[in-house]
């Protein structure tokens, strides 16, 4: 070959989208390991905010952002929160909360808030692959992401279906987004994201009056 021929190069959203993938499921190293109290005295344990925002910057560089979806919530003494993550792979949406208690000095709304945008974030790395391996480890964590991702494709699949207009399917449920129709039916006691997306599915394929 002559020195003076370029070898091809393939786009990266050709060539790399498998290495990205492994890239992003690298497991977490054991320094950036974190505990906290679960359900029924479980130890938990998560990567913090920062490894999170750090991966994403090793494989995205500045090509990733955050933004929220829809606005905080107080639901049963919790900040409720949605976030989108975007990425060259396309974008996963995640919501979190953080209990918040008004007469504790030590702890104020905004601390709650960022709390819960931050546990909303690590949802929505994990769904890419980030510290899965963690999140692999704790049950009760991962059923409740399985089953939103479940519920999340079964929407997806409903408006597909039925050929549902976004315009016509967010007229129905009320909303300006499906995370706003999402995070408001989250504000009803016992309703948690599995619950609030299959009722939007309800309404939109089941019982339009309901």
């Amino acid at each position: 070959m002559s020195e003076d021929v370029v070898p091809y190069q393939p786009a990266m959203s050709i060539i790399a989208f498998e290495d990205i993938k492994k890239e992003l499921r690298k497991p977490t190293p054991k320094k950036e390991r974190r505990t906290r109290k679960g359900p029924g005295g479980m130890s938990l344990t998560y990567a913090p905010w920062s490894y999170v925002a750090d991966r994403l910057n090793e494989v995205f560089g500045p090509n990733w952002s955050f933004e929220s979806i829809v606005e905080p919530k107080m639901h049963d003494g919790q900040v409720i929160v949605g976030v989108r993550l975007i990425t060259p792979l396309g974008h996963q949406d995640a919501y979190g909360g953080h209990k918040y208690l008004p007469n504790n000095p030590n702890a104020s709304y905004a601390d709650a808030l960022q709390s819960a945008m931050s546990k909303a974030l690590r949802r929505a790395a994990a769904r890419w692959g980030i510290a899965l391996d963690l999140y692999r480890g704790d049950e009760e964590t991962r059923d409740e992401d399985e089953d939103i991702v479940a519920a999340r494709v079964a929407l997806e699949s409903a408006v597909k279906t039925f050929q549902i207009a976004k315009p016509d399917a967010l007229a129905a449920l009320g909303a300006s987004s499906y995370g706003e129709a999402v995070a408001r039916f989250m504000t009803d006691p016992g309703v948690d994201e599995p619950a609030a997306i299959w009722r939007c599915i309800q309404i939109l394929i089941i019982d339009p009056h309901a």
